[in-house]
């Protein structure tokens, strides 16, 4: 059995988007909830949520159109640089072959299938889009973040809910520990925040941290 250990961290979120940042704002307690900016909540009971603000996509893509995928996957693109860029490895000097991902979700991205509802609702069937849910599933993300670094080993993406980042970073151990894999990124990332969960998972009474609190809120 190989030894495994983790030596870079990349990460993306509403409190920070680089190691120190996300690091302080979790020792200090900063909340990431605020008005939601993305999209237009005046129709929903919850305008509230968490969001990643102020991200630009495209210093971190070399190969890929960040405009021609999801936000999850241009998240899960700009978190895995930082994170070989954190271990000191340069995605080039990698044996292609032997370097993997392994990525856990919860819902992939779901704003395509709000996009698909939408438009079908107000339009029909033929007025929508014929690549809209063709970016929709969930493995395109791994496969996303592979490509644009080029890597060729195992690619896999884990769709267990609130588990999936456990389960990413278990199997991308057991690839390394049994030999399948040198390298593996291994992480989740979840776009919560959307007009379906507003709506349907979002209760009014959101006091963080106090006895009150019933629901929850998405980010």
């Amino acid at each position: 059995m190989n030894g495994v250990v983790v030596t870079g961290i990349g990460v993306v979120t509403p409190v920070g988007s680089s190691k120190q940042e996300f690091w302080d704002a979790l020792l200090n307690g900063v909340s990431g909830i605020r008005p939601v900016a993305s999209f237009d909540t005046t129709p929903l009971p919850v305008h509230i949520g968490a969001e990643v603000m102020d991200f630009d996509a495209k210093p971190y893509f070399r190969r890929l159109n960040p405009e021609n995928m999801g936000r999850a996957s241009q998240l899960a693109v700009a978190a895995a640089r930082s994170a070989l860029a954190d271990a000191g490895l340069d995605p080039e000097s990698l044996d292609a072959n032997r370097t993997g991902v392994c990525m856990g979700t919860t819902s992939g991205e779901p704003r395509f299938v709000e996009e698909y509802n939408d438009i079908r609702a107000a339009q029909g069937l033929g007025a929508v889009p014929g690549d809209v849910m063709a970016r929709y599933p969930c493995h395109l993300i791994p496969t996303h973040v592979a490509i644009e670094l080029g890597l060729r080993g195992p690619c896999l993406m884990i769709p267990t809910a609130c588990a999936a980042g456990n389960y990413a970073i278990g199997y991308g151990f057991d690839m390394i520990r049994t030999g399948c894999a040198d390298v593996m990124l291994a992480g989740v990332v979840v776009i919560a925040l959307s007009g379906l969960t507003l709506e349907k998972l979002v209760f009014e009474r959101l006091e963080e941290f106090t006895v009150v609190r019933w629901g929850m809120l998405t980010s």
